[in-house]
């Protein structure tokens, strides 16, 4: 069967993040399932990106020259410790391109119906350590915080492990610091930290977010 998905020209992609480094933003892109940037995006979806706070005037301006206009993107989400909208920037003259959606902070949806970010120790460390990814000409988070946000996103957001996420899951598994990723779970499922990682390590993903729900050794 064909496909009739149209997808992003590369290229577009590429100029989009050589005009933003020229900018002088810092930003790290928040994640990129299954390397969908810059050659598979399909039309229509966004890149997400976290920006500094104090950076996001100047990415707004930054936004509008390049004919983007910006949007709250809630959902008639609640939020939680100062976590703040994020915001939805799309060219709606370009019926071929993307959007960007822009946060300022790592964060997920709890178990209660509010959005909290995650520990202030895991986004400090993740400005602090993103990396420059000189293949593609842009920052992106380290294996560590990436690896971490992939299992919260599973857990809190999707409440599933799909096949797109456990092929990065384990990608990132071979080059991650197990002391780091193990004190980032502490700070975000406290005792249930080591059990977690028990079962990501045996693969066991599809009893994971049923056995953390039923987790009562707190």
């Amino acid at each position: 069967m064909v496909s009739h998905d149209r997808y992003v020209d590369e290229n577009k992609i590429k100029d989009y993040f050589e005009k933003l480094n020229q900018e002088k933003i810092t930003y790290i892109i928040r994640n990129n399932i299954n390397d969908e940037i810059p050659g598979c995006l399909k039309a229509g979806k966004d890149i997400d990106l976290l920006v500094k706070k104090e950076d996001m005037d100047h990415f707004r301006r930054f936004m509008e020259s390049l004919g983007y206009n910006g949007e709250i993107h809630s959902d008639n989400r609640q939020f939680l410790y100062g976590l703040t909208d994020s915001y939805m920037y799309q060219n709606k003259c370009d019926k071929d391109g993307f959007r960007v959606h822009v946060f300022n902070q790592l964060s997920c949806k709890g178990l209660l119906p509010f959005w909290i970010p995650l520990d202030k120790e895991i986004q400090k460390y993740a400005w602090d350590n993103k990396v420059w990814n000189s293949s593609n000409q842009w920052w992106e988070l380290d294996k560590d915080t990436m690896f971490t946000y992939l299992i919260v996103r599973c857990i809190f957001d999707k409440r599933s492990f799909s096949s797109e996420y456990i092929t990065d899951i384990e990608k990132y598994y071979l080059e991650i610091h197990c002391n780091i990723v193990k004190s980032f779970f502490g700070k975000i499922f406290f005792r249930y930290a080591d059990r977690l990682f028990d079962l990501i390590e045996e693969k066991r993903y599809e009893e994971i977010v049923e056995d953390y729900l039923s987790f009562s050794d707190y």
